[in-house]
């Protein structure tokens, strides 16, 4: 026997949106936010109707062309560009999007985003089948080309000495498996999402990381050393097993969006 709890789905928001009279102007989505950017990020938006068809759906199942088009709004599964991902309902699209570059960008998002009371969504390449990495009216910070790293280093010295791993590989929000692949090649084994056009640092990791590996090598978040995170008051810290120690063990185990 089995009890379950039910839920009403809500049919107001607490956030503000275009309809409101607190919304912000065009002019203040430039000056406060667009301005206040490094110069290789952008601004995006707003979207006009139609945009997700004429800039989306025409990329059919091109992975790689939908995770780097549409400057962010495009889905791999295109029935999430609607709630529940069912046209049955209305389209699930941000007002904006932060192409961003730096974490300062990620902080100055967030930064407009509570002041003017606008949800935040994040996403790396659009591969959440359930539409996690889209909300309806919100502004989307999109990581896609966000500047890689993939440094490898070798005999990595981890909690001020206190543990030394063979070699690690630092990897940036919005880098595919197909990046990290290239740049290990064939010197080591790492445990890889089910696709190369797969985020290596986003939903996949979030959500445990499951590998064809996993078996011999363990899950996404079980080979995580360490992570620079830019938290939802802005700030950016690091969480690994000496320092924000409450925070490295939800990243690696919370779920995305849950911790």
């Amino acid at each position: 026997f089995l009890s379950l709890l039910l839920f009403v789905p809500l049919s107001t928001s607490a956030f503000n949106s275009p309809d409101s009279p607190s919304w912000p102007s065009e002019q203040a989505w430039t000056e406060e936010l667009g301005s206040s950017l490094s110069s290789d990020a952008a601004l995006h938006g707003p979207f006009v109707d139609n945009y997700y068809q004429d800039n989306c759906e025409d990329l059919g199942s091109d992975a790689y062309a939908i995770s780097r088009s549409g400057n962010g709004i495009c889905m791999h599964a295109h029935a999430c560009q609607y709630e529940f991902c069912s046209d049955a309902y209305a389209q699930d699209l941000p007002a904006y999007t932060v192409e961003v570059k730096t974490p300062s960008d990620i902080q100055q998002a967030l930064e407009f985003g509570r002041t003017h009371n606008i949800p935040v969504t994040v996403k790396a390449t659009g591969h959440s089948y359930h539409g996690a990495s889209t909300a309806r009216n919100s502004l989307l910070i999109w990581m896609q080309k966000y500047p890689k790293d993939d440094t490898i280093t070798e005999n990595y010295e981890s909690c001020n000495g206190e543990t030394t791993y063979h070699a690690i590989i630092s990897i940036n929000g919005g880098e595919t498996w197909d990046d990290v692949i290239e740049a290990v090649g064939d010197k080591y084994h790492v445990v890889t999402g089910g696709g190369r056009t797969v985020g290596a640092a986003g939903g996949w990791l979030m959500g445990s990381g499951l590998s064809f590996s996993s078996r011999k090598y363990g899950l996404g978040v079980d080979n995580v050393l360490e992570f620079q995170v830019v938290m939802a008051d802005g700030s950016l810290v690091t969480a690994n097993a000496c320092e924000n120690i409450d925070l490295f063990w939800a990243l690696r185990g919370g779920g995305g969006g849950t911790w």
